[in-house]
């Protein structure tokens, strides 16, 4: 779930999550917050005390669109947060330019693993920045090579299909493009 930066730094956020965790009956684990590099830095001596709290209390954090702000690899060092996702600003032309949009994602990806974060690389378009992304041991991708947004019939209907197949066969390897032609 995407947070704006307003909200992140409420005071009544782990709140208002416990309420509508209570609500619906949802463990924290599955819960993850996603935030940007740049709203995590507006007061980083309460973001950190923050993220903390809201990982004990069982949350997973995300970081979005990183590359984009202006974070001390220090303070990122400092944060216990599960995923990294690199700016599409970064993925669109790692195959188009020279090697020094590479060698930017690579230490992006290099650096996230180092701090056992798992890595997602945001607005993959094309198979050969998807190529590039694997020899970089991207683990995760997101963006218009594995599908266009989704309606919400559509991500129903999607999820229906993988529970099938999961039930179906436990040790299922799931491929979006073909869950989304079914």
């Amino acid at each position: 779930s995407n947070i704006s930066s307003k909200h992140f730094l409420s005071p009544t956020l782990l709140d208002d999550i416990k309420q509508i965790l209570d609500k619906t009956g949802m463990p924290p684990e599955q819960l993850k917050l996603e935030i940007t590099e740049t709203a995590l830095m507006e007061d980083a001596d309460e973001t950190i005390r923050l993220v903390h709290r809201l990982k004990d209390f069982g949350l997973k954090l995300v970081i979005d669109d990183f590359g984009t702000g202006y974070s001390s690899l220090s303070y990122l060092q400092r944060l216990p947060i599960e995923t990294l996702k690199v700016d599409r600003s970064f993925v669109s032309r790692i195959s188009t330019e020279t090697d020094g949009n590479r060698n930017i994602v690579e230490a992006i990806i290099s650096l996230a693993h180092r701090l056992d974060m798992i890595v997602v690389a945001e607005g993959v378009e094309t198979e050969e920045q998807f190529a590039i992304l694997l020899e970089m041991n991207c683990q995760l991708g997101q963006g218009y090579l594995f599908s266009k947004p989704l309606s919400k019939p559509k991500v129903d209907e999607l999820i229906e299909n993988m529970l099938q197949v999961s039930q179906e066969n436990p040790d299922a390897n799931f491929s979006l493009p073909a869950m989304l032609s079914n």
